[in-house]
């Protein structure tokens, strides 16, 4: 049996960062990863760094997407430093557009309580939009601009945080399913998995749309559903767009080496991850009425991937009261990269008994259980 102070279980960009947070602290930290792919959420993310654009109020997870954007910022020369490679950081703003009368209502209601919440984002009307992006539809009504927001490279800020944890120490162990937290006199002491078992002092549960299985196996219900997205690169010839674009349907996020990519479908159809025509129809559909010039762009890759969806959209984070020696990070739903750098930082500080910096009452991994309500544990 290998012991170490934790145990991360997941491979994806929430895991791989907290170890290499823990690692930096100087914890004896493992990863343990499923695959060699770094996540599944985190391949197919698209990499965009907008409270503005994922925000519905100014609640907890706009506040948290706020404080973690920050965090991401701050440990951006720290991260790539350690890592010797680049996160494909780019800081060319963010546009919500719409084409509808529905949808140019939707983002006036959002942009009331936007602007009180941050100052730099600002009302564009159809005109000023194509002056940002000239690509877009002559029906574009209008929309939000938000130039402090930014992007980057999903996977590589997946490989920085795992390269970086590996040279503060920690040893990453890949193609080791985890099959079993382990519980001795009531306090979770490891696990079992494929490549044998781990003890540990600390085991941070970060196993994403997977993670309300093995929670499960010890008594916590943690109700989370995989939430199935699918996405599609197109190449472009010439850049058509500087800035990550939202329309009716559709964002577009353009990346250094000339691709664009278009997302994201959200499919409730279990653990499916086949590419399928009708998914991919979701996203071609509205390319036209966004911008019609996406129509002529070659073709170039497709994909998917499972976001954890917890029933509140919120993640779960923190320790577990019933279950000590448990820290979990999981539940970010389409929000893993953005939310990742706080994320990390709030699993660090809980291991080492400190005041994570921000609160996490909301996101109390057992606030259904104690809620009473009859939630099922995710069973797809």
């Amino acid at each position: 049996m290998r012991t170490y102070d934790v145990v991360v279980v997941g491979g994806g960009i929430i895991g791989r960062l907290s170890a290499w947070r823990l690692a930096a602290r100087g914890l004896r930290t493992a990863i343990l990863e499923q695959g060699e792919t770094g996540g599944q959420a985190t391949a197919a993310a698209a990499g965009i760094l907008s409270p503005s654009a994922e925000g519905l109020e100014a609640g907890t997870l706009y506040r948290f997407m706020r404080w973690s954007l920050e965090e991401t910022r701050a440990l951006r020369e720290e991260l790539e430093a350690d890592a010797a490679r680049s996160l494909g950081w780019r800081r060319e703003g963010v546009l919500q557009t719409a084409v509808t009368p529905e949808r140019l209502d939707l983002l006036r209601r959002r942009f009331a309580w936007l602007r009180e919440e941050d100052p730099s984002v600002r009302w564009v009307d159809g005109s000023e939009a194509r002056e940002l992006e000239p690509a877009l539809s002559s029906a574009t009504l209008g929309g939000i601009w938000a130039p402090e927001e930014s992007q980057l490279l999903a996977v590589a800020f997946s490989d920085a945080a795992a390269r970086a944890a590996v040279r503060r120490g920690a040893d990453l162990i890949q193609g080791a399913v985890v099959t079993a937290l382990t519980v001795q006199r009531g306090r979770v002491t490891g696990v079992e998995s494929s490549a044998g078992p781990f003890a540990a002092a600390y085991t941070v549960l970060a196993a994403g749309a997977w993670s309300g299985l093995l929670a499960a196996g010890i008594g916590l219900a943690l109700p989370l559903e995989p939430v199935k997205g699918h996405i599609l690169a197109l190449q472009q010839t010439r850049p058509l767009f500087r800035s990550v674009v939202f329309g009716d349907g559709i964002y577009l996020v353009p990346k250094d080496d000339g691709r664009l990519i278009v997302g994201a479908t959200e499919e409730r159809v279990g653990f499916d991850s086949r590419v399928t025509a009708a998914g991919l129809l979701r996203l071609l559909e509205p390319m036209p009425r966004v911008a019609p010039g996406l129509a002529d762009l070659p073709w170039a890759s497709a994909w998917t991937g499972f976001r954890p969806k917890s029933p509140d959209e919120l993640p779960y984070l923190g320790p577990v009261a019933t279950h000590p020696g448990l820290v979990v990070a999981t539940g970010h739903y389409r929000h893993g990269i953005l939310l990742a750098a706080g994320t990390a930082r709030l699993v660090a500080e809980t291991v080492q008994g400190q005041d994570p910096g921000f609160p996490l009452a909301d996101m109390r991994p057992d606030r259904f259980r104690e809620a009473g309500e009859p939630l099922p544990v995710s069973a797809w």
